[in-house]
């Protein structure tokens, strides 16, 4: 407030230089001593509960990609079911392939002196 009686005028001194109160940095010491250990319990605090977030979430993707693959699973073996039903098979050997039942001068017929020779062949291969 300007009255009649009181004149300001500025203060221009370039030659002034404050310097640094040694006992003010001092005093601060103790408040970094007490508050350090708050503001690290805080930082700890707010990491483990963001890495317990990052590691639900991340089971909660694998949980979902689990039931995915054993969704895929179920259908692929529907699937590989379906694919080898013997009455398929033989009409794609009877279509495709140009396949046919053996008739009966195709056909081998073993003795049973024959089989023993198989069998005793099967079991001597089967022991080396």
């Amino acid at each position: 407030m300007k009255t009649g009686y009181s004149v300001s005028k500025e203060v221009a001194n370039p030659f002034l230089v404050r310097q640094r109160d040694p006992g003010r940095l001092r005093g601060l010491w103790p408040v970094f001593a007490i508050l350090l250990p708050f503001a690290a319990a805080v930082f700890a605090y707010t990491w483990v509960h963001e890495q317990g977030l990052e590691a639900g979430y991340r089971i909660e993707e694998l949980e979902r990609s689990l039931e995915e693959l054993r969704q895929q699973e179920l259908r692929l073996e529907l699937e590989a079911t379906r694919l080898s039903r013997p009455e398929r098979l033989s009409a794609l050997a009877l279509e495709e392939l140009g396949m046919a039942p053996p008739t009966l001068d195709q056909m081998v017929f073993l003795s049973s002196e024959s089989v023993s020779l198989v069998e005793a062949g099967a079991a001597a291969g089967a022991t080396q």
